[in-house]
């Protein structure tokens, strides 16, 4: 969903991810909403470990993954840890200003034990042959014990909530526009109305009618539809073989038919075609 926030990060922040990297030889980015990156601890590019783990399975698998954690991070509104599909451990924290999200920031690409996930080593080893390189560039990873990544990442959460609380990151834009928005995202699993929404902004049904007619040029219905197909989107991304009776539910809509029409009004072509298109091969 298109954004009316500009996320302003002062130079400070760099300093402070600058730190943290280099105190614990780990990546640390921040993001924008939509994950575009926005700073990178001393200018950190991706480990080796990983630029051969993305030339085995393609880069896209890395980033379809980032892109879901993200997004289960800001429903949640809360810190989501995790271990890719490479092994690594991750962790991402949702970074919001007066309930809008504004960004993310991540650490990661640090392993948790001495070998290799088994499956990621067959796979390399049946492509490539040797994985001389793949084990040099995995030993080569920073690796810590759970006790002590539990405080990494309580570190890294307290460092997220300095930078918010001394407004060293900031939005730049229609802060009124975003709440609405993020409260669309987050209920897209149910039907909601205008009136709920002006009562959640303490705002009138006027001013919300208005404020998204002005910066998202379009109505209410339309603002709530396309975010609930937008989630649809994910869902069947994520899930290929997914029933639209269930992707309908998970919708709040009251039959996959009714949801099939929404979805033909707004794209202009059945969710089924959106999932054979998806599948096709490139």
């Amino acid at each position: 969903m298109h954004r009316t926030l500009r996320t302003i990060v002062k130079p400070e922040v760099q300093n402070i991810l600058d730190h943290f990297c280099y105190s614990f030889n780990i990546r640390i980015v921040l993001y924008t909403p939509d994950g575009g990156i926005l700073r990178v601890g001393l200018d950190r590019p991706d480990s080796p470990f990983c630029r051969l783990v993305r030339r085995l399975y393609g880069e896209a698998r890395c980033l379809t993954l980032d892109d879901s954690m993200r997004h289960e991070a800001a429903r949640r509104a809360d810190l989501v840890c995790y271990r890719c599909h490479a092994g690594l451990e991750e962790s991402i924290d949702p970074i919001s200003v007066r309930g809008v999200l504004i960004g993310y920031a991540m650490i990661g690409q640090f392993r948790a034990g001495e070998t290799i996930a088994p499956h990621v080593l067959d796979d390399w080893e049946e492509r490539f042959g040797s994985s001389s390189a793949l084990r040099a560039a995995f030993a080569s990873l920073p690796s810590y014990d759970s006790v002590t990544r539990d405080h990494i990442v309580g570190l890294f959460r307290v460092l997220v909530e300095y930078v918010v609380s001394k407004e060293l990151i900031q939005a730049d834009g229609n802060l009124l526009v975003e709440r609405i928005k993020a409260y669309v995202e987050r209920n897209t699993h149910r039907l909601i109305s205008l009136e709920e929404v002006a009562r959640a902004t303490g705002k009138s049904c006027s001013t919300i009618s208005h404020a998204v007619r002005t910066h998202c040029r379009c109505t209410f219905k339309q603002l709530t539809t396309e975010s609930k197909i937008r989630e649809a989107e994910r869902l069947m991304t994520e899930n290929p073989d997914i029933a639209m009776r269930v992707v309908a539910e998970t919708l709040g809509y009251s039959d996959q038919f009714y949801f099939s029409r929404a979805y033909r009004r707004l794209r202009g072509f059945p969710p089924s075609h959106f999932v054979k298109g998806r599948l096709r091969p490139a």
